[in-house]
């Protein structure tokens, strides 16, 4: 039996190459392979007698192949000269230049592909299928064509080649003694993904995987009480009133409410597992950060864990500020960083990505474990930062909520802090749907009375959307020539990046063309324009995310969501909803009704796979047997089990949202 954490090397055709793709697409194991879901179904156009142009589909008789070369490109094609009733016709398949087909002549076959406009060009195959008999060609007629996604490097004949390949082993069920005969066993459920005759088998399959998912998370939010002691965390009243002094403002009354839990958590050895939920602009991270102050004033350091490198920079940049002329050590370890060893082993509060989990620290100082954003990191890393030391205390910071009736589902009892309400002196801000010429009017408009702006696009260079060092540049020169502008994107150094973003905080200059990449940890109560570009590429969390960043000061603000000319109808729904509602609680519950919590959970894994259409699936039946076989896993402490399910958890999509999960 092959276990499904195994290197994908053991697969033929996996050479140096084809591994660095793979790798690229963070596709590293035999589970993460067959985790790249197929994006769509296609069937079998209708027949007709002889191609025509564009796509179809024929029955034909094989009398003899040839393998052929393309000229002046790699790779090559096999030519199949063919017998209809029509009369003769040649076919090729490209891609194909290296098979060896073992059909003998006089063989029928179904063949789908696109037939030329022109008589003398071949027919160009996509599918091939032997139909020996009436009942063959039906059943061919009826099967469902996956349709993989792309990754760069890797033909998609290639990849639905691995994937057939890894279907055929002897793949291990590591939930199979949990859920008995009431589910599809994991390798049938994959095969019925990816290989499926029937839309019913198809839903069976994803039924499967979904269940899977659920049962992932339920475990990794069940990971808690751990049998070491953590540190007790005492807050005297004098090291509270030193807290307060050094936060740049006086905590609200819910800010101290959910303070005061996470403190009294803190204060048993018992291992805190606490989530800490708050809206968009609530004041999440002072609460983290007082907590943070509570730990190193009891004599131990804290790892404060963001997902991107932008992220951890912010953080530490406001610790810098915050905590000017104290005694705390304060370092950055991030991949791009070259943090010394002694620097971290000093250090009282590390700001860092997953990069410090391969660091060597020292794990019985470490006594508190703030999580960031944190449904952004996969399980593996959560847990991997919550043991580096003997046993710590844990706080999970979430934004925008997941729905409060998926929550209670889900959750349980699990401790949870909810941050209600806004900080004080806010003007709000207001949502509307705008054209690209209205939106930069009124980014010009702000310039002109001294106010900052965003503007977000949804990639740095790709084609066919909004890109930043395209019509970014020209708009710098052009619609927005003589106004300061910064620039700032994942694809820049650190110091470029944090140079653009402090020109921007300090109002050297008056618009920030940025990515996604501002979504969260930046905080300009200055800026009252959000221009968001091609908003029907990010779900309700991110747009929610993004319009935070403004009307956080005196000046109300306005959030410009710009869809593109081709966004579709439940697209501009979701922009709609994002109009009307401005409560991230409500909000949350509108996309849970909108989508379906299978939808909400299940939908994307790996980044690679497409949406698994789950509307057959029942998922009340699968919460309530998710939670069941969780808890049956938890309690036989099952580690192969607990290995799968975190594997799965870490394979999710850095898209996974807050209002997807935990």
């Amino acid at each position: 039996m092959t276990s499904l954490l195994a290197p994908l090397s053991g697969l033929k055709g996996i050479g140096p190459e084809r591994e660095k793709c793979l790798a690229a697409a963070d596709i590293h194991q035999l589970l993460e392979l067959l985790l790249v879901t197929p994006v769509g179904y296609a069937r079998t156009p209708e027949l007709v007698p002889r191609p025509v142009a564009g796509l179809c589909a024929f029955t034909a008789v094989l009398e003899r192949v040839r393998t052929g070369r393309m000229r002046g490109r790699r790779g090559g094609f096999l030519e199949l000269t063919l017998r209809s009733e029509e009369g003769r016709l040649r076919a090729r398949w490209y891609g194909r230049g290296g098979s060896n087909l073992s059909w003998p002549p006089g063989t029928e076959l179904l063949l789908t592909g696109r037939g030329a406009s022109a008589a003398e060009e071949p027919f160009v195959i996509e599918r091939c299928q032997v139909v020996g008999s009436d009942e063959e060609l039906a059943r061919a007629l009826q099967t469902l064509h996956p349709r993989w996604p792309t990754i760069p490097g890797l033909a998609a004949g290639t990849l639905r080649g691995l994937i057939h390949q890894a279907l055929q082993l002897d793949l291990p069920d590591p939930l199979a003694a949990w859920i008995g005969a009431e589910m599809l066993p994991l390798g049938l459920a994959f095969r019925r993904v990816h290989e499926p005759v029937l839309e019913t088998e198809a839903d069976a399959g994803m039924e499967r995987l979904l269940f899977d998912r659920f049962v992932a998370l339920l475990v990794a939010l069940g990971t808690g009480g751990a049998a070491a002691l953590a540190p007790e965390i005492r807050v005297s009243q004098k090291i509270a009133a030193r807290i307060d002094a050094r936060l740049p403002f006086a905590l609200t009354a819910g800010q101290r409410t959910v303070l005061d839990e996470i403190l009294s958590d803190m204060q048993v050895t018992r291992p805190m597992r606490r989530v800490l939920q708050g809206d968009v602009g609530s004041g999440k991270t002072a609460v983290a950060v007082a907590a943070a102050l509570a730990t190193v004033a009891a004599g131990r350091s804290v790892i404060f864990l963001a997902p991107t490198q932008e992220l951890a920079e912010q953080h530490h940049q406001l610790l810098v500020r915050w905590l000017k002329g104290s005694r705390v050590k304060l370092a950055l370890k991030t991949g791009g960083s070259a943090a010394r060893a002694r620097e971290l082993a000093e250090a009282d509060i590390i700001t860092a990505t997953h990069a410090v989990l391969r660091a060597k620290l020292d794990g019985k100082r470490l006594g508190l474990v703030v999580i960031d954003e944190q449904q952004r990191f996969g399980v593996r890393n959560r847990l991997a930062a919550v043991k580096m030391g003997v046993a710590v205390h844990a706080l999970s910071v979430s934004a925008t909520p997941i729905p409060r009736t998926l929550m209670l589902t889900l959750l349980g009892d699990l401790p949870r802090s909810q941050l209600a309400g806004m900080p004080p002196g806010r003007a709000g801000l207001t949502t509307r749907l705008a054209n690209v010429e209205e939106a930069l009017a009124a980014v010009r408009e702000a310039a002109a009375r001294g106010e900052r702006s965003f503007v977000v696009f949804p990639a740095i260079t790709a084609a066919g959307v909004p890109a930043l060092v395209r019509e970014g540049v020209r708009w710098q020169r052009r619609e927005l020539a003589g106004i300061p502008v910064a620039m700032v994107h994942g694809a820049q150094t650190a110091e470029e990046r944090q140079s653009g973003l402090e020109s921007f905080r300090t109002g050297q200059t008056l618009v920030l063309l940025a990515t996604v990449l501002v979504e969260v940890g930046l905080d300009v109560p200055e800026a009252t324009q959000m221009v968001i570009l091609g908003a029907e590429r990010h779900g309700l969390a991110t747009l929610h995310q993004l319009r935070g960043r403004v009307g956080r000061g005196a000046k109300a603000g306005t959030c410009h969501i710009v869809p593109g000319a081709g966004a579709k109808p439940e697209a501009l729904q979701r922009m709609e909803t994002l109009v009307r509602e401005r409560d991230g609680f409500r909000l949350a519950d509108a996309d849970l009704a909108q989508r379906g919590p299978g939808e909400v959970l299940g939908v994307r894994q790996a980044g690679h796979g497409g949406v698994l259409r789950v509307a057959r699936v029942r998922e009340d039946r699968l919460l309530d047997l998710a939670r069941s076989t969780a808890a049956k896993v938890l309690a036989a402490g099952d580690a192969d089990a607990r290995d799968y399910l975190m594997a799965l958890q870490s394979a999710v999509s850095p898209e996974f949202r807050p209002q997807d999960a935990l």
